[in-house]
């Protein structure tokens, strides 16, 4: 079994980011996939409990993992920052998750991970698959990425790319780029067949003055 795959979304404060997530969840966990998110925060300390309540005072006297309990959910506080895989593998307690959402970006946010920009960003990330003008903007493309992060087996090559011919070499996220986007440019087309099929694109060479 792989690592759960990760894809983050980010943007500059209220660009949107949380809306866009909440999307994302409606839609994959209608299709039936376990989806979890991680909240990359940038602040200083987490406020998850009032000052003075029990819990604080818990973790203030010095316990290594606070669990807190109601009738409706459940936490987990722990006094330091955590890496993303041990989060995840801490997340998975409660069964395999298909995908982790994780909005925000962190300093150890590997570079080929498949990332999505909301509305203006100070700059482009490398691994960005998707740019989108704000969070209500249309995502079909951006689906049939996720689509093929989630269906996707190790070794398996899903796009080829020829030029003059030649077999060009693509990573994971570009293939998934490369597919998503020609995917929801055929999709928006009245003519089209279903987006599922094999789709053949041909660009002619073009003379350089």
């Amino acid at each position: 079994m792989g690592k759960t795959p990760v894809i983050y979304v980010y943007g500059i404060s209220d660009s949107g980011k949380t809306r866009l997530v909440e999307r994302l969840l409606l839609d994959l966990i209608q299709k039936g996939h376990r989806v979890g998110t991680i909240k990359m925060s940038k602040s200083e300390a987490l406020d998850l409990d009032p000052e003075g309540k029990d819990t604080l005072r818990h973790i203030k006297a010095g316990s290594m993992v606070t669990a807190a309990t109601s009738r409706s959910n459940s936490a987990i506080f722990m006094p330091k920052p955590q890496g993303l895989d041990r989060l995840i593998e801490m997340m998975t307690i409660t069964g395999k998750l298909d995908l982790v959402i994780a909005e925000g970006l962190g300093d150890d946010t590997p570079d080929t991970a498949p990332k999505i920009a909301v509305g203006e960003v100070k700059g482009i990330a490398t691994g960005t698959v998707v740019e989108l003008p704000g969070p209500d903007a249309e995502i079909g493309s951006l689906l049939h990425i996720i689509d093929r992060i989630l269906v996707k087996r190790e070794g398996t090559v899903s796009v080829q790319l020829k030029v003059g011919g030649t077999d060009v070499h693509l990573k994971p996220f570009v293939q998934d780029y490369l597919e998503g986007t020609v995917r929801g440019a055929v999709g928006a087309l009245k003519e089209s067949g279903a987006t599922g099929d094999e789709i053949e694109l041909r660009l002619p060479k073009r003379s350089i003055e």
